[in-house]
């Protein structure tokens, strides 16, 4: 419905040739609308499938931070050994983490830069973006699902999840990762 909803949107802009500038500009912020509703629909039937864990989380990292170059973010993913690190199921949820902190650069953060890492027992994802205020989110002015989630995500696991952020500081995440061996 979205791609011919898009169709219909270029065939609009074709028949106004020499219709004023507003018009035409809302045809364009239209077809946006419906692009980036594409995407997010299409990303959510990714995130639906169950991840690419038998490749390993390192690139299951990768793969989803190539889709985060796809919008113009550079991303740099050093998390060698992580797999080495964490259960099946743990794993599982870092990388769910992960995607939706990416997905957060990707709508919120106006983002150049985004860094992965590890640093001692944490997984770090730290982005350049415009940050935000963390008391205000913390004090429930502000319902974001997709961070509660994150340290949802965390404490099942048995880790934790940090935000640092300051408005126009960017953002870091921090996860306390669990070791394999502490499941057992």
């Amino acid at each position: 419905m979205l791609t011919n909803a898009l169709f219909e949107v270029d065939f609009l802009d074709r028949m106004l040739t020499g219709a004023d500038a507003t018009a035409r500009a809302e045809v364009a912020f239209m077809r946006d609308m419906l692009r980036d509703g594409l995407d997010e629909v299409r990303n959510f039937i990714t995130d639906l499938r169950p991840p690419v864990m038998d490749v390993g989380l390192a690139a299951a990292i990768a793969e989803r931070a190539a889709f985060l170059e796809r919008h113009g973010i550079a991303v740099r993913a050093e998390v060698t050994g992580v797999d080495e690190r964490l259960t099946p199921e743990a794993r599982a949820s870092v990388l769910r983490i992960v995607q939706e902190a990416l997905q957060n650069v990707r709508k919120h953060a106006a983002a150049s830069e985004v860094l992965i890492g590890l640093e001692g027992d944490q997984l770090v994802i730290a982005d350049n973006g415009r940050g935000f205020d963390v008391m205000r989110l913390a004090s429930g002015a502000s319902r974001n699902f997709g961070l509660q989630f994150m340290r949802e995500r965390a404490e099942l696991m048995g880790g934790q999840l940090q935000i640092e952020s300051r408005q126009g500081e960017g953002t870091r995440i921090l996860v306390r990762l669990p070791r394999a061996d502490d499941a057992s």
